[in-house]
């Protein structure tokens, strides 16, 4: 059996095609598509749209899960990442990994008040002992919302 789509332009309609051989010749299927292949359109659409604003900006962006696990960062994340720690951020890990304990205490308590909806922005001045240096950041707890809320 074979399958492919198809798009028809004179409707304007997106098709899947099944075609199965037998004894008497050959079955073709059709299916209508065309709704399906609009979302992900349109999701793709969106996608790039997240993406050329995620990957555009200068900060250093990390989206975690409620575990503080990464889910998404840009460029700017991972350059900083890779500047202090010597290692790429991967998706998966704990953002706790990249921080003193210290610093992790009061991350911990802010990405928990996030969690809970709350926008939070402070500044903190982060010691990188083995590295011998110290940096200001201005940081920034977002919760991320679907389109629900």
């Amino acid at each position: 059996s074979d399958a492919y789509e198809v798009y028809y332009d004179a409707r304007g309609t997106y098709f899947t095609v099944h075609m199965y051989p037998n004894p008497d010749g050959l079955f073709v299927f059709f299916k209508d598509i065309t709704e399906s292949k609009k979302a992900q359109e349109e999701l793709a659409g969106y996608q790039n749209k997240i993406n050329a604003f995620f990957f555009s900006v200068t900060d250093a962006n990390f989206l975690l899960d409620a575990e503080m696990r990464i889910v998404a960062f840009n460029k700017t994340g991972s350059e900083y990442v890779h500047a202090i720690h010597g290692v790429e951020p991967r998706i998966g890990e704990l953002i706790t990994n990249f921080g003193s304990p210290e610093s992790n205490q009061a991350f911990k308590s802010f990405f928990n008040r996030a969690l809970q909806g709350e926008e939070i922005a402070h500044e903190v001045k982060i010691s990188y002992l083995d590295k011998n240096i110290s940096h200001w950041w201005n940081v920034r707890y977002l919760p991320a919302r679907n389109s629900t809320g």
